[in-house]
C-alpha cells in the first residue's frame, strides 16, 4: 500500500500512525480513495513509521487493492467495536468463494426487488382538480342561467337583444369549456385511483419479494457461517492476548471475533488495528497475513 499523510509518503505492508489518530477516518480513506497495486515483483519495504499527530484536518490517502465485503465488518478493528459476528463470518466465507444452494434463487429475487419502481403519489392533487373544476361548472351555469333571463326580459319588454345575446354565447362558451375541464379532471382522478392500486398491488408483491429475500439470506448465513464455525474458533483461540471468556463463539469479545474473521476472511485491503493485542505492528501483519495500519 502507499500511505501518504500530509506531506509524508510510505510505500510498505505496515504503516504505524500516531496514537491521536482516528481509526475511522483511515478505514474511510481506504474504502472512499484511489486504488492501486504493486508491480510483479515489487517488494515495499516492511515498515513504516509516522509519529505526526493526525487530527481533522490533516488529509490521510490511503491506495491500496480495493477492498472485499468483508472488510466492511473487520477491516478497521478498534475498541468498543461492534460486531454483528455470524453476519461477518458468512461475509469472509464469501469472500473466499464458498456458494450455498439458496445463491441462485437469492440472485434472482435481487434481480425482481430491482425492476420494482413504486411510487406512492397520493390522489389529493386529483381530488382537487375534480372539485375545482366542478366549482367552475356551477358558477358557468349560474353565470349562463343569469344570462337568459335577461335575454328573455329583454325581448318580452321589446328591448334591443344584441348586448345580451352576445353575453349569453360567451358564458356558454365558458359553460363548454368547464365542462370539459371537469370531465378531464374526473378522467384523470379515475385514472390515477386506477393506477394507485396497482401501485399498491406491486408494493405487496415487493414486500412479499423482500420477505423472501430475508429468509434467503439467513438461510444462505446459516450455511455459511456453520462451514467456517470451525476454522472461526481456531481462529479464535489463536487471537494474541485475547479477552474472549464466553464458552460460546459467536458470543466471543467483538475485537477478538473480528480479528479472528479478519484470519480468515480475503480483505485484499490493509486492515487498520487500532488495539493492544498484538507485541508490534509486525506482529499483527503477520497474523493477520495481511497489509496493516497500525495506530
Amino acid at each position: 500500500m502507499i500511505c501518504r499523510l500530509d506531506h509524508a509518503v510510505w510505500s510498505a505492508r505496515v504503516v504505524r500512525l500516531a496514537p491521536d489518530t482516528k481509526p475511522e477516518r483511515v478505514a474511510c480513506a481506504i474504502r472512499t480513495d484511489g486504488h492501486v497495486t504493486a508491480r510483479p515483483g515489487e517488494r515495499p519495504e516492511e515498515t513504516r513509521q509516522a509519529e505526526t499527530g493526525t487530527d481533522e484536518r490533516t488529509p490521510i490517502y490511503l491506495a491500496c487493492p480495493e477492498p472485499t465485503s468483508v472488510h466492511d465488518h473487520v477491516g478497521c478493528v478498534r475498541p468498543n467495536l461492534r460486531l454483528r459476528t455470524r453476519t461477518a463470518l458468512a461475509t469472509a466465507a464469501r469472500s473466499r468463494g464458498l456458494a450455498t444452494p439458496h445463491d441462485d434463487e437469492i440472485r434472482a429475487t435481487r434481480g425482481a426487488l430491482d425492476e420494482f419502481e413504486v411510487a406512492d403519489e397520493s390522489l389529493e392533487r386529483y381530488r382537487a382538480q375534480v372539485a375545482e373544476t366542478a366549482e367552475a361548472v356551477e358558477r358557468a351555469r349560474e353565470d349562463a342561467a343569469e344570462a337568459r333571463g335577461r335575454l328573455r326580459e329583454r325581448r318580452e319588454n321589446g328591448l334591443a337583444t344584441d348586448a345580451a345575446e352576445r353575453r349569453l354565447e360567451e358564458v356558454l362558451a365558458a359553460l363548454s369549456e368547464a365542462e370539459t375541464e371537469a370531465i378531464a379532471a374526473r378522467e384523470r382522478y379515475e385514472r390515477e385511483r386506477a393506477r394507485r392500486r396497482t401501485r399498491l398491488d406491486e408494493r405487496d408483491r415487493r414486500l412479499r419479494l423482500e420477505d423472501r429475500l430475508g429468509n434467503l439470506e439467513r438461510r444462505a448465513r446459516k450455511q455459511l457461517t456453520e462451514r467456517v464455525r470451525e476454522e472461526f474458533e481456531r481462529a479464535l483461540t489463536a487471537v494474541p492476548n485475547a479477552r474472549s471468556e464466553a464458552e460460546k463463539p459467536f458470543d466471543a469479545d467483538p475485537v477478538d471475533a473480528a480479528l479472528a474473521i479478519a484470519r480468515l476472511g480475503r480483505l485484499r485491503a490493509p486492515v487498520v488495528v487500532a488495539v493492544d493485542r498484538f507485541d508490534s505492528p509486525t506482529a499483527a501483519a503477520q497474523w493477520l497475513s495481511a497489509d496493516v495500519v497500525y495506530i
